[in-house]
Formats: C-alpha cells, structure tokens, sequence
C-alpha cells in the first residue's frame, strides 16, 4: 500500500483494481464488493442512496429536456430549410413563369412578323428548321414505346427542299394547292435518332435525283441534319425532341451559327412550350399555334368544337366524360336517340393514331333492343319526349355495366390492356362517346392542310385510308382521294382552315374524315371525326410525292399531275438542233406508308436491302417519274421503314404496293424464320369482290389492299359498261 501511494502520490485518482493488488484476499472482498447496494450498507448509507437517486433524477429529467430540445431544434432547422427551398422555388417558379409569358410574347412578335413578311420570304432565300417533335403530355409519354422511332417517321421533311409556293390556280379566292418548285429553301432538320453515315448518305442521294444538275453540287450545304446532344441522354425520361435540343447547348449553337441573320422559320410537330424557348433562342418564328390553343383543339371534344364552329357534320357524340355514372347516362340516351347506330365508339379526350380508341357493338349485346326499336316505332314523333324513354331508359342502363365491362374491344391493347384499365384513363382524362357510321362500307380520308400566316388554307394532299391492324387506325394512303365528291370536301376543308384561323391556329393541319352511304337516305355523309395540329406522318409522305415527281395538286378535280417528255419515234422522226422538247402532262397515283414493320429486316444491311429491291425491279423511274421509293425510319434496330409506289394508276399503284410488300417478305424470310411484320406473306390477286366491313376488319394491310383493289376493278367495270351503254 505504501509503495501504491508512492507511485500514484501525483495522480489524481486510484482505480478500484489498483486497491485491489493490496489486498491479500481478493476473493472474499470481492464477494462482497459485488453485492449490489452495499455501498450504501455503511454509515450514512441512506444519505447516500438518496443523493444518488436524486443525482440519476436529474439526470434523467435534464437528458429528456435536452433530447425534446434538440428534436425541436431539428425539427426547426427542417422547417427552416423547408421554408428557404419553398421560398427559393417559389422565386424559381415565379421566374419561369415570367419566362414563359416572355417567350409567348416574344412568339405572337415573331409571328405577327412571319404575317407580314409571309409572301416577301416565300420567293426568296430564307432557311426552315424542322423538328418533328411530339410534344404529347407527361401522362402520355410515359407510356409510348419507342418514341425516338415515332418522331422520325417524318424524315420526308428533308424533300421540303424545293418548296411549293401559291401558283397562279386559286379556288374560291382561299383555297389554293401548291405547286410552284422554289429553290431558294434551305432545310436543316433536327434528327430524334443518332443516323450513321451510310442512312444520311441515302438521303442525300434520294435528293439529288430530282434536283436539277446545276444544284447537286450544293445540296450539301442546303441540307443540314442536326443530332442533339442529350439523344443518350436522360434515359429514364420520354423526353419529346423539342426537350431533348433544348438541353443540347452544341446543337442549340450550331443552329444559332447556321441561322445568323438569316429569315426563316420553324416547322414543330405537336408543338410543346419547349419550341417557344427553342424560338426565343432562334429569334425565329414558328409556323402554329401556340401550345395551350393546339393541345386543346387536338383534344377529340376539342376538334368537335371546331367543326361544330364551321358547321361541319359530325358523328353523333357527347363529350367531356368523367365519371362512371356520367358515362351510362350519356351512353343510355344516345342509344335512344339513335336507335339505328349499332355500334358506338369510345375515346380518350387526349390520346391518338387509335391508342385511346375502344368500341362495343351495342345493337348485338342490348337484349331489350328489338323492344326498343317496336318502342319507338309505336311512338313516333312522340318518341323525343322523355315521358316516352322512361322505360327504355330503365331497362338500357340496368344492362349497359355489364355489356361495356365484358363485350368491349380495345383498338391497341399495347396501350391499355384491359377495359379496366381504359376505362380509369378514360375517366381520368375526359372522353368521347362517338356514333360508328351506320354502313357496311365506310371509307376514311385523310386530309393535310396548310394554313399560312395570311389566312389562305393550301391543301397539301387528299388521300383514302388503308388499314393494316385495326379499321380504327390508319396504316397508309392512296393519294388523291377517289371516294368523295372534290367540291364537297373542299368546301368542308375550306371552312375548317378559316374556322381555325379565328381561333389563332395556323401551320400543318391533318383532318380526318370518314364517308358512307346512308342505309335511309341513300345519299353519301361526310362526317369530320379528328383534327391534329401539326406536321404529320402523311404530310411527309406526300411531300416526298411531290419532290419525287415535281407534279401539282387539283383538289377541285382530285388529280395529281405530272409532266413528262413525250416519247418519240426514232424510226421516222429526226432530231433537230435547238429544238424544244416536248411534254406531256399524266395523271399520277400513289400509295404511302410511314409504317411498314418487319422483324427480319434487321438481319438485312440497308446495302443490301436495296441492292435486293433493284434485282426485283422494284426502284423509281426518273423519266417516267413512277415506281417505288423508300423512307429509312429505325436506324438502330432496323426493323421499321416507309414506302411510296408512284403509277399512273390507282389499281397500278395499288398492285405496285402489295407486289413490293409480297417480294420483301419472300426476300427476307424462310419457311424457318417468318419474322413479325404487319403485311400478309401471300400477294393476293386483283379479284373483282365487294367492299365489306368483314374485310376492313382483317389483320393485314394488303387485305384492305386487296378490297380496294377489288371496288376500283367494278368500278372501271361499271363505267365502261355505262360507256358503252351510252354509245348505243
């Protein structure tokens, strides 16, 4: 102990095993030391015990003080950070905000200039910016698969090129077609997908061909494809093209270099309050409307509101549905009202190419039907009173939940999968209840219009749909149109494009309209059915229609021509020095898709794709200014691309299509290895048969091939025993 205190005499405590080296019985003492309380057994112990619990009290009390104080002040330093980023955000906001009003300004400036200097710029050298962007809501993208490959279905664009000004041949003073070349248009188009060098190279010689000699050594600098910076990136969001070269700075930069003091515009797609930025930037105008005004008129009840506007026929509809209950009620009376539509379709307000499209067959699964019909026959002209509906109301709604929920066929179930969930969408977002044309022969139309600056509607191409998967969803055109009456759907074109016009919408249009013969009236309907604002797949197509064979648009005659060099007789005709050649003019027909799709295209190289099309004789005449004509659309997987067939014929262009669609499939396949694709392996012949809804509705684009071919055979028939009738 005396030897512990000296080496410890300088520090200031001695532990408890120190002591215990002293000790000669550790054992025993420890037995005791290790009895809990008996330190307070001593003297005084009870002293002890209570300043010891007093001490682990306060302790206590203070510790839980101390934590509720600093959980308060975490708690505050949260809200504070909360109330600095809310305020910063706010700020932040506030200033897009601003922003935004500044570029929608900055838009009606340039485009109130884009007005004034529409016809100035349009004959002389000016530059268009093509972004083929689709600027669909964040609700729809999400959800669309592949959306780089549906913006670049639009590579047609490029043939814009030789623009087609207002030629001498107005009709009715607004309506006018285009077919004067200018060469004096400089195109830079904005690619959604990263192209390689062997596809931009096609293009450029596709593009030769139909320029004159004197220009092939400048189509280079005329023609600019630009591939945005941000294509890689951003992975996880469906970012629209627009967005994407937004954040591209070198893109943004280079287009600022290649615009610099030069006049021009800028063509979008759906435009989206991303192109206004993108304008701002520019200090270019854009040819449309302004973003809230072209997604709401793009809408289904939207479009509706315009041809209503214009006093166009529509189908028999309702609009803006939101709720379940709302959409038994509305269903139910449009069922009374109308009595002789048998199947009705339903829309989602938003959605498009038939993503949001579903239908029911109402007259077929109603079983108090036939009732409602003796009903209303037993009525007559007092069926239009609700007094007289009430039952037919009670017994119609009793059974609608049932037969919408199990007798619904959706249009693109890669979309929506079931009706459930169509159904959520379609309340979510709003819906239409349309009529389906009562007729087992309906005939779609589609129809692009240009409406300039100044007002005047240039119809830009007429064509009937053709069906490939779904008679709901447009698969290709035959360009013109041959279904309608010309003066007809021109005068309905004409009121649109003015109807639009008061309403500030300009630019690219495309219209949908559907045409039948009514069962009661025996008279041809034209009803108007959809409206989208902005450049489409079809626009492109038949841009390239027009640039390949240099020909002019009749709508009043829906005739498109050409002009090509009289075939001479060498056997007995001389040339003669300086002597003029001569032309003839011929009627041209063609038929388009933008969406042909083969899953064994993407083993084929593009070299030799093409290399395989000259071996077949499938190519494109440039004297005779007819054949065939191919758009490169997926340049990573390779397995979509578009086609034209150009003829002097319906029937021929028809035949030239469905031949080129037969000899691909046999070229790339085997009886191994068929591949996906969405036209028939087997090449049908040119058989005189009716046009029936069992045919539109087959699941190939040469079957509605096929049927076209089929009415234009009885209809040559028909008219030529009319002739000869006439004749006698």
């Amino acid at each position: 102990l005396d030897h512990l205190a000296t080496e410890t005499e300088l520090q200031e405590r001695i532990s408890k095993d120190m002591l215990l080296e002293c000790i000669e019985n550790i054992a025993d003492v420890m037995k005791f030391i290790s009895i809990p309380g008996r330190r307070f057994k001593g003297p005084d112990g009870d002293n002890v015990a209570a300043v010891k619990i007093q001490a682990y009290w306060r302790r206590h009390k203070d510790r839980k003080i101390y934590l509720a104080l600093r959980r308060q002040k975490w708690a505050a330093g949260i809200i504070a950070m909360s109330w600095l980023m809310s305020l910063k955000l706010s700020v932040i906001r506030k200033q897009l905000k601003q922003r935004r009003l500044e570029e929608l300004e900055k838009f009606h400036e340039l485009s109130n200039d884009l007005k004034n200097d529409w016809k100035r710029m349009k004959g002389s050298s000016h530059v268009v910016i093509h972004i083929p962007s689709l600027g669909y809501p964040e609700s729809i993208r999400e959800n669309l698969h592949d959306i780089p490959l549906l913006q670049n279905l639009q590579m047609a664009r490029l043939c814009e090129i030789i623009d087609y000004l207002d030629g001498d041949k107005v009709i009715d003073s607004d309506l006018a077609t285009c077919h004067v070349p200018d060469p004096n248009v400089d195109v830079i188009l904005i690619s959604p997908m990263t192209l390689s060098d062997e596809t931009v190279d096609y293009y450029k010689k596709l593009l030769a061909v139909s320029i004159p000699n004197t220009d092939k050594k400048t189509i280079n600098d005329r023609i600019k494809i630009i591939m945005p910076d941000a294509l890689t990136q951003f992975k996880r969001h469906n970012m629209c093209l627009s967005t994407r070269l937004k954040y591209s700075p070198k893109a943004m930069r280079r287009l600022r270099n290649l615009t610099y003091g030069r006049s021009g515009y800028i063509v979008p797609g759906l435009i989206s309050k991303d192109d206004l930025h993108i304008a701002n930037q520019l200090n270019l105008p854009i040819l449309g409307a302004e973003p809230d005004i072209a997604h709401l008129f793009s809408t289904k009840s939207g479009s509706k509101r315009i041809f209503l506007d214009a006093n166009i026929a529509v189908p028999h509809s309702t609009c803006d549905i939101f709720t379940l209950q709302q959409l038994y009620d509305e269903l139910t009376e449009l069922i009374i009202n109308h009595i002789n539509i048998r199947r009705w379709l339903f829309k989602i307000d938003n959605e498009f190419d038939g993503r949001g499209s579903a239908y029911c067959d109402i007259a077929q699964h109603l079983k108090c039907y036939n009732w409602l019909r003796k009903e209303a026959h037993r009525y007559g002209t007092d069926w239009q009173h609700k007094w007289a509906q009430e039952s037919a109301r009670t017994k119609i709604l009793s059974e609608l939940p049932n037969i919408l929920n199990n007798n619904c066929q959706l249009v693109n179930k890669r979309a929506y999968l079931t009706w459930e969930k169509f159904c959520r969408t379609y309340l979510s977002r709003g819906g239409v209840i349309q009529a389906c044309p009562p007729s087992d022969s309906v005939t779609g139309v589609t129809v692009n219009v240009l409406v300039d600056p100044t007002g005047q509607v240039n119809i830009k191409s007429l064509g009937d749909q053709i069906h490939a998967e779904s008679q709901y969803r447009m698969w290709g055109l035959s360009v013109p149109q041959s279904s309608v009456d010309p003066k007809l759907i021109c005068d309905s074109i004409q009121r649109i494009g003015h109807c639009c016009y008061t309403k500030g919408i300009v630019g690219y249009l495309c219209i949908d309209f559907v045409t039948f013969i009514d069962g009661v009236t025996m008279e041809q309907e034209l009803w108007a059915v959809d409206l989208k604002i902005g450049y489409s797949d079809s626009m492109a197509m038949s841009q390239l229609m027009h640039f390949m064979t240099n020909g002019k648009l009749d709508p009043l005659q829906s005739t498109f021509k050409i002009t090509v060099p009289k075939k001479e007789d060498k056997k007995w005709r001389k040339k003669r020095i300086n002597e003029p050649p001569v032309s003839l003019e011929e009627e041209r027909f063609g038929v388009m898709s933008t969406k042909l799709f083969h899953s064994n295209m993407q083993i084929v190289h593009y070299g030799v794709f093409f290399q395989m099309c000259k071996a077949q004789g499938i190519g494109f005449d440039i004297k005779e200014k007819s054949g065939t004509v191919f758009t490169i659309a997926d340049d990573i997987k390779r397995k979509n691309m578009g086609m034209l067939a150009i003829v002097d014929s319906l029937q021929g262009a028809l035949t030239t299509f469905a031949k080129a669609l037969h000899t691909i499939h046999q070229e790339i396949s085997s009886p191994e290895m068929n591949g996906l694709t969405n036209f028939r392996k087997m090449y049908p012949k040119a058989i005189k048969r009716n046009f029936s809804s069992n045919n539109t509705q087959r699941s190939a684009a040469i079957d509605d091939i096929e049927s076209i071919l089929g009415v234009t055979i009885e209809n040559e028939d028909e008219h030529t025993d009319s002739q000869k009738n006439t004749s006698q």
